[in-house]
């Protein structure tokens, strides 16, 4: 999944408008990678954190599946002790 989004997503290609085009031209695709691989190892607690910040008449399962994706590497990062942080 992340070597897709990478090729897809991230990177300007010769030709390509950038932001226009839905690419991240100045991307850390270490940091992405890392995030991503971190938020599936933590992901039960994470979904528990957002889950208890949920009303409870909407279950975590009612959110879209990207907004889910994004809460989860929010989630993460937010998670991550300071020293671990690199420009952020």
């Amino acid at each position: 999944m992340i070597d897709q989004f990478v090729r897809h997503r991230l990177g300007e290609l010769p030709g390509t408008g950038g932001f226009e085009d839905g690419r991240v031209p100045d991307a850390e695709v270490p940091l992405f990678a890392r995030i991503v691989r971190s938020a599936v190892r933590q992901q039960d607690t994470i979904d528990r954190m957002i889950a208890e910040a949920l009303p409870s008449d909407w279950p975590l399962a009612r959110l879209d599946p990207v907004l889910r994706a994004l809460l989860r590497a929010g989630g993460r990062s937010w998670r991550w002790p300071m020293g671990h942080r690199r420009r952020w």
